[in-house]
């Protein structure tokens, strides 16, 4: 007899059915199916379509997010895959578990998603499905691209006009648009008749065109709009906006007659003046006193007056004789300013076309005194044979209105070939440089007016060779502009420059037998970038521009404010208020960056002040300034002198002879300004209104145009770190064979705000280790920025007896702790103010300064600058031991003393110590 097992025995087999399709046991369910047949009978992905187009600008590069935004998207990023689900209709009824993309050829116009959902097969019966979704992207022209290609893209038109008969002071904005690029968001720019169109996209870039033009010339404003279109349906209406801005219609060199009323309220100056230059103000000399006043533009549309000549007629005199008037004292109480600049003389000319001819000599008097001797040539106007058609002019006495007004003293002809110049000027557009003689004489009015030139940007050309050097000759007494005062003309066009370029350049020093070659590496996005973006801060400030008077008092009028509110007691808290209140509202800063810079800054402010109060030397506004490095300082206690008697007289030098074919060379590789920031983003938004931009925090670019570039962006944006890696690495492959490694100093981003020591320290660390790594085997001299302290551009030293939590010890111990192992023997003069010596070989000696002890911006100095931790007595020892050696030696810093970041007397001392 057979016995069957008992089923109920085994716990597994209990309840257990077979499926109605592959007959395999299964737990009971509602369709009596196994999950392999329940998945081919049932697709919960049939109502997500498998298969979808998106549309793509290729004129601007971005997607189309229905119904009609047009959104900026990076491959593969969060934001397009958003995009690419938004197209799902289906995707609602399902459950979302992952979505990811799977990567396809960047140019097959293919996007491949692959989506992971979950939902409810049967009645408590889920079931989860991946899938792919294949995108296929399309192309569609974006309205802004389609209005660009039917030349009808255009929303906002600024019409710059200037009525007169000289064009002068149009060249002159044409220079101040490229100098501020306040043309950028130009969409196309229309030279006409008496001026130009700019047309922009969008009415908020032509407000913002039209707001720099009131700010740096007197103009008048008048607007108006035409209704292109209306939509019934949404009550939205496309209008056509244009502004008109009108330019005073004078220039420089211009005779014009003031209304008597206008005279008396100028502090009684002549109604007959000269136009000495046009800025955002119209500057009038009276030549007959020397008097000078300014007429603002409101001034000028209330009670406007025109040229009664202008330098189109202008005629030729010879001067005869010329005698200086000694006594220029104001002429009546209550008479305006007299310029310094200009000295009155009595002088007799003669018309050079009668010269010889007429005997009878003509006089005046003139503000030429200085320049104007017998026999010199001078442009002038002749009111004596003039008719004149101005009712101010008819109402003058005749003896008020002298026979010749002399205007300038006239060089001779300056197209012979020797005196071709050696500079050139950017324009906005091919036609709008003039070919008539109003070009030619805005560049003589450059050449002769250095604070006329101080907003232009002049380039120097390098198929002219440049001026000669003062001395080589003497007999030529024509004004030239210095090959200092001239900028190297970049090959690079600003719209080409999205991604980061480096300068790699090297620099041949041939001293003796031995030719020491410098390769420079610089980052030259982060220097652009800064020059630009503090111009655009200067010039926003109250529209006022960069480094000129109405800035600098301005500016130290605020700083002034905040000292006095020190001084009478206030809280920290009412100090930061007002540091606040002037970051935001003077200089038109972001809240945030500004709270946190007046958080960093003002104890240090506070402590200055109540230190040096009562003093001999109490702060003052000129050398703790906002903008030192633009603005003079003239404070008396920034002058000392070192005493340098310990080093002895100095040695005949030995002429030094050029090196001999054949002999070794020796590379140096200097790196400098890298400015990482670990939080780069690429595709983040470049252009975020902040010192430093791109960054994780800010979000994605609002556009294409916008977006940041991987390797880096100069527009507003710090070095990524993997861009620096790259850097490096090129370096060490490119240049096996460098003696030393140089490395100037600024390892910090410039979001000045956020610094602390902790997020300084790492910032140095990662960069300390980038460099040893990259050069194991070669010797690294580093050297303090202006960046690596906290806050930024503050700098006490060690040795000094301040509250600890002000001094940036840490700073100095960290350099040590790096720098010392590198360079044994360095340590100690580190830690005393992060300068020190280091031999190359016995024949070569790098010595490298902490400028930031010479640093305009370093607010530490107003407490003591005579000479901080001893360095320039510390570097003529040095020196002196190594004239005493017969060393070479080699001199690096970051801030270089001859710069306008440097104060004077550091300067002075340190070419007194070189050049002793």
């Amino acid at each position: 007899m057979e016995y069957m097992s008992d089923m109920t025995s085994d716990p597994q087999a209990v309840g257990k059915i077979l499926c109605c399709q592959c007959g395999v046991a299964i737990e009971p369910n509602s369709v009596s199916m196994c999950v392999s047949c329940l998945r081919t009978t049932v697709d919960i992905t049939e109502d997500i379509p498998k298969q979808a187009t998106i549309q793509f600008c290729r004129g601007c590069d971005r997607y189309l997010k229905p119904p009609s935004e047009w959104v900026s998207c990076v491959l593969e990023s969060r934001e397009l895959l958003g995009l690419c689900l938004s197209k799902l209709k289906g995707l609602s009824r399902v459950k979302l578990i992952d979505a990811s993309f799977v990567w396809t050829e960047p140019h097959s116009k293919r996007l491949k998603v692959k989506l992971t959902v979950q939902a409810e097969a049967m009645t408590n019966l889920f079931l989860e499905q991946a899938f792919i979704v294949e995108f296929t992207i399309a192309s569609q022209m974006c309205e802004d691209c389609h209005r660009t290609e039917a030349k009808d893209y255009w929303k906002c038109k600024v019409q710059v006009r200037q009525r007169c008969q000289n064009k002068k002071t149009f060249f002159y904005l044409e220079q101040l648009i490229l100098k501020h690029k306040a043309h950028e968001n130009t969409l196309s720019i229309k030279p006409i008749h008496e001026g130009i169109d700019f047309f922009y996209a969008s009415e908020a870039h032509a407000r913002k065109m039209v707001d720099f033009l009131q700010a740096v010339l007197p103009v008048k404003t008048t607007s108006s709009k035409k209704l292109i279109s209306h939509d019934v349906h949404s009550n939205t209406y496309n209008y056509k906006m244009t502004y008109s801005v009108e330019i005073v219609p004078l220039s420089k060199d211009s005779l014009i007659c003031l209304p008597k009323k206008l005279s008396h309220q100028l502090a009684g100056i002549s109604q007959l003046c000269l136009v000495a230059r046009v800025t955002n103000a119209v500057h009038l000399i009276d030549p007959c006193t020397a008097q000078v006043a300014e007429v603002s533009g409101n001034v000028f549309w209330r009670t406007p007056f025109d040229a009664i000549a202008n330098p189109k007629q202008l005629v030729q005199y010879t001067v005869m004789e010329c005698e200086p008037i000694l006594s220029q004292s104001q002429a009546f109480p209550g008479q305006g300013p007299i310029s310094n600049k200009h000295s009155l003389a009595d002088v007799w000319v003669v018309r050079s076309s009668e010269l010889g001819i007429n005997n009878n000599l003509i006089h005046t008097k003139t503000h030429l005194g200085k320049i104007l001797n017998p026999g010199d040539t001078v442009m002038g106007y002749c009111l004596v044979d003039s008719n004149v058609n101005d009712s101010n002019f008819d109402k003058l006495k005749e003896d008020k209105v002298p026979d010749v007004v002399l205007v300038y003293k006239y060089y001779g002809d300056r197209t012979a070939r020797k005196h071709q110049r050696a500079w050139r000027l950017r324009h906005l557009h091919d036609d709008v440089k003039s070919t008539n003689t109003d070009y030619g004489d805005f560049l003589d009015d450059l050449e002769s007016d250095p604070q006329y030139r101080q907003n232009v940007n002049i380039y120097r050309r390098k198929d002219v060779l440049p001026p000669v050097e003062e001395g080589e000759d003497e007999d030529d007494e024509r004004p030239t502009i210095s090959l200092q005062e001239m900028l190297e003309d970049l090959v690079l066009d600003d719209a080409e420059m999205a991604d980061m370029h480096v300068n790699n350049k090297a620099t041949y020093l041939k001293r003796g037998s031995l030719s020491l070659i410098i390769i420079s590496i610089w980052c030259m996005m982060n220097l652009i970038r800064f020059a630009a973006l503090f111009i655009v801060l200067v010039a926003s400030s109250s529209g006022l521009q960069d480094g000129s008077k109405d800035f600098c008092t301005d500016c130290q009028v605020q700083m002034q404010g905040l000292l006095d509110l020190i001084v009478a007691g206030a809280t920290r808290e009412e100090v930061v208020a007002k540091y606040v209140d002037i970051s935001v509202n003077f200089f038109q800063q972001p809240l945030s960056a500004s709270e946190g810079l007046a958080e960093r800054n003002v104890d240090i402010i506070i402590y200055v002040v109540g230190e040096k109060l009562g003093t001999a030397a109490p702060v003052t506004a000129e050398a703790m300034c906002f903008f030192n490095d633009v603005c003079p300082n003239t404070d008396p206690s920034y002058d000392w002198s070192l005493n340098l008697d310990f080093v002895g007289p100095k040695p005949t030098p030995e002429i030094p002879q050029p090196p001999i074919d054949g002999q070794p060379t020796m590379e140096v590789l200097q790196i400098t300004d890298i400015h990482i920031d670990p939080t780069y983003t690429p595709g983040n938004n470049a252009l975020c209104g902040f010192y430093s931009c791109c960054r994780a925090s800010q979000g994605a670019a609002p556009n294409s145009s916008a977006a940041a570039g991987y390797w880096g962006d100069y527009r507003g944006c710090d070095m990524p770190v993997h861009a620096l890696q790259n850097l490096l690495d090129q370096a060490a492959q490119n240049h096996p064979n460098v003696a030393y490694v140089i490395f100037t100093g600024d390892v910090m981003d410039h979001a000045n705000w956020e610094r602390t020591a902790e997020l300084n320290t790492d910032h140095f660390t990662l960069v300390m280790n980038m460099l040893r790594q990259a050069f194991p085997n070669v010797p690294i001299l580093p050297i303090f920025g202006n960046h690596e302290s906290v806050p930024a551009n503050r700098v006490p030293p060690s040795e000094w007896n301040v509250p600890t939590n002000l001094k940036n010890e840490w700073l100095f111990q960290l350099a040590a702790d790096f720098w010392g192992q590198w360079l044994p023997g360095t340590a100690d003069s580190i830690l005393r103010g992060g300068f020190y010596a280091y031999e190359i070989n016995p024949g070569l000696k790098v010595i490298a300064l902490n400028n930031n002890f010479c640093y305009t911006n370093n607010w530490w100095l107003a407490y003591d600058n005579v000479d901080p931790a001893g360095q320039w007595a510390w570097l003529a020892q040095e020196l002196l031991l190594s004239e005493q050696a017969g060393q070479k030696v080699h001199i690096m810093a970051h801030i270089p003393p001859g710069s306008s970041t440097a104060w004077d007397v550091c300067h002075r001392e340190y070419r007194r110590i070189i050049d002793r």
